[in-house]
């Protein structure tokens, strides 16, 4: 989740979220743990891995995704990725699940 109330600060507040079918089988405190349904899937959020995150860190896997589905990236999509906002990464993240091309995937 973001906010941009926060848009000034050079780190984001980030909190895991992992597939409960490939963690150890443990037993996971509720309170700290919350168990949640993404696509179908039972998740959890990792809270005891909640970190402040440089915000060019979490731009980082963009890039080897995109260029993995649709070959070398230009270097004006490139630099898009570099200063792009968290928010519009969020918004071609989900692009990417149903675009056939790389125009589809940065549109607004």
């Amino acid at each position: 989740m973001q906010s941009d109330h926060l848009r000034g600060l050079a780190t984001q507040v980030a909190i895991p979220l992992r597939l409960i079918s490939t963690f150890p089988k443990v037993a996971l405190p509720g309170d700290l743990a919350p168990v949640l349904q993404v696509e179908g899937r039972a998740c959890f959020l990792d809270t005891a891995k909640l970190a402040a995150v440089p915000i060019k860190e979490l731009k980082k896997p963009a890039q080897p995704r995109l260029a993995r589905i649709f070959g070398p990236l230009p270097q004006a999509i490139q630099q898009r990725l570099r200063v792009a906002t968290l928010a519009r990464l969020e918004t071609w993240s989900l692009n990417i699940l149903d675009a056939a091309t790389l125009e589809e995937v940065l549109q607004e």
